[in-house]
């Protein structure tokens, strides 16, 4: 390898597999029960700018000379390659012997250098800190490198908090601090879309369904696999909290609402299934599963193995060891990875004319091809949250039938099963249609007023509607029929929320 196994920034080694190595060792020293308490302390620093000055040269135009203040020499596309190849000594400068009788993590990810310590005191953690940054500055002076203070941190894990790598990082691992600024980025990020949609105008519900995966499922899901800890039935040390799981739950059907134009009354399971969503937790949980087993048996994995094994196996019991989240996540994720390739085993054999030879032949071959296996992957644990997402669906229509007066127990939406198929009826429509269809289909309907009052006598334009769609069927009309039966709607039902809309869009029919 031309770079160190501990630098990250690379294709291959993202942010999560940073962060994984860094939490992992936490993890780790939490995980000691033994007679001498761990403590661990961490040291974060970012290269300052080197003094360096550049010009902008545009069509017609070059800007005068200024200070660059970032640490990554731009200039040319090979620029952030060949810096990786510059910084790769700061690592090995802190492969050095610690007098401290310290475990030491140093890592990097492109100009971000951590070091983490772990011994029986915060005071030899500090020490062995000293001794690493003195020996990293002995050596970086000398090759025109230098540590910016303004950018260097040190963390005890007892009650701060840490930006790192984008993730918010506490003493504790509880992963309270990062989910509410998740929350708090989500929120902002719907204020931006509001500014060009509402429940009746701007993009189309599935222009806003894409907005909604491309620009804010990445905010809910940014380095999940490392802070998003969930046992998938079975209790584990460090695991997210319920509270925590329902509010990252409640924000994604917040926003949801918002998209299919519905009100704060319109049930959760009722919005995630019309517009054919996987609650957040199982999204996240499907991403971290998907992470852990592509990263079986990789370079990085294997170093997380060592760690579980070498690191104070002196004073440390199987048991103890046992107790590390991560070791148990990616257990299970290592028997998920074997339960797939059987299946993938058996379709082979269900071929015509294959033999079980020919079969482990092109099971082997097929991962082999990482692609294909990351496919696979991929479209197996689909599979798994959408199952889970259909028994979810079911389960609430069972427990609503009983709980919910007849008026509204029966809804267009609650008489379907679980699939993409309701998500179709939207495909064509206004936003304001949208917002409709989905108002009549869930049940949840601004329409108290208008029935108070009957102000409008509709035999005609009913009679009209009829003509249009054959029969007056009120299934008909929010699935086939909804382009017509919204338009209509909108323009006769006379909402407060329609009212404009209903007054400057085309006769329906």
């Amino acid at each position: 390898h031309l770079t160190p196994s501990t630098q990250f920034g690379l294709p291959g080694k993202p942010t999560t597999k940073a962060l994984e190595h860094l939490v992992n060792l936490v993890q780790q020293c939490w995980s000691h029960t033994g007679r001498a308490k761990l403590e661990a302390t961490l040291m974060t620093t970012n290269i300052a700018g080197a003094d360096r000055k550049t010009v902008l040269k545009l069509p017609g135009y070059t800007s005068e000379e200024f200070w660059v203040d970032v640490g990554i020499p731009q200039g040319s596309p090979l620029s952030p390659i060949l810096f990786l190849f510059f910084s790769s000594p700061i690592l090995e400068a802190l492969q050095v012997s610690c007098p401290f009788e310290s475990f030491v993590l140093a890592m990097s990810y492109v100009d971000d250098t951590n070091i983490l310590v772990t011994s029986p005191s915060e005071a030899r953690n500090c020490q062995a800190l000293k001794f690493l940054y003195d020996n990293l500055v002995r050596w970086a002076s000398p090759n025109g490198i230098f540590f910016g203070p303004h950018k260097t941190f040190v963390m005890h894990f007892r009650k701060s908090e840490l930006l790192l790598l984008g993730v918010v990082v506490d003493s504790k691992l509880t992963w309270a601090a990062h989910i509410e600024q998740v929350i708090i980025k989500v929120r902002r990020r719907m204020i931006h879309l509001r500014r060009i949609s509402g429940s009746t105008w701007g993009p189309s519900l599935h222009e806003m369904k894409k907005l909604y995966v491309s620009s804010v499922l990445p905010i809910f899901s940014y380095a999940c696999p490392v802070w998003f800890v969930d046992g998938r039935g079975q209790k584990i040390r460090g695991q997210l909290t319920k509270t925590l799981v329902q509010s990252l739950d409640a924000e994604q059907a917040r926003f949801l609402r918002f998209i299919a134009g519905g009100f704060e009354a319109s049930a959760s399971e009722v919005v995630h299934k019309e517009l054919h969503m996987i609650q957040l937790s199982v999204y996240l949980e499907q991403l971290a599963l998907r992470h852990r087993i592509n990263n079986l048996y990789s370079p990085e994995y294997r170093d997380l193995e060592a760690m579980w094994d070498n690191v104070f196996t002196d004073i440390a019991t199987e048991q103890e060891l046992g107790a590390h989240p991560y070791k148990a996540l990616y257990g299970q994720a290592e028997s998920l990875w074997l339960e797939m390739r059987e299946r993938v085993l058996d379709k082979q054999l269900c071929r015509a004319n294959w033999n079980p030879e020919q079969a482990v032949q092109s099971e082997a071959e097929g991962w082999a091809d990482p692609k294909r296996r990351k496919a696979i992957i991929k479209a197996y644990l689909k599979d798994i949250s959408m199952e889970r997402s259909s028994l979810a669906w079911d389960r609430y229509r069972n427990d609503r039938s009983g709980k919910v007066r007849n008026i509204n127990r029966n809804t267009p939406a609650l008489k379907e099963n679980w699939g993409p198929e309701s998500l179709k009826y939207y495909q064509g429509l206004t936003r304001a249609q949208s917002s409709m269809l989905f108002q009549c289909r869930s049940g949840v309907i601004g329409l108290n007023g208008y029935l108070f009052s009957l102000k409008a006598n509709l035999t005609f334009e009913r009679s009209r509607l009829r003509k249009h769609v054959g029969v007056i069927n009120f299934d008909l009309l929010v699935t086939t029929e909804a382009n017509v039966a919204t338009a209509w709607a909108i323009r006769h039902f006379d909402i407060a929320q329609f009212r404009w809309t209903g007054k400057h869009m085309p006769l329906p029919c």
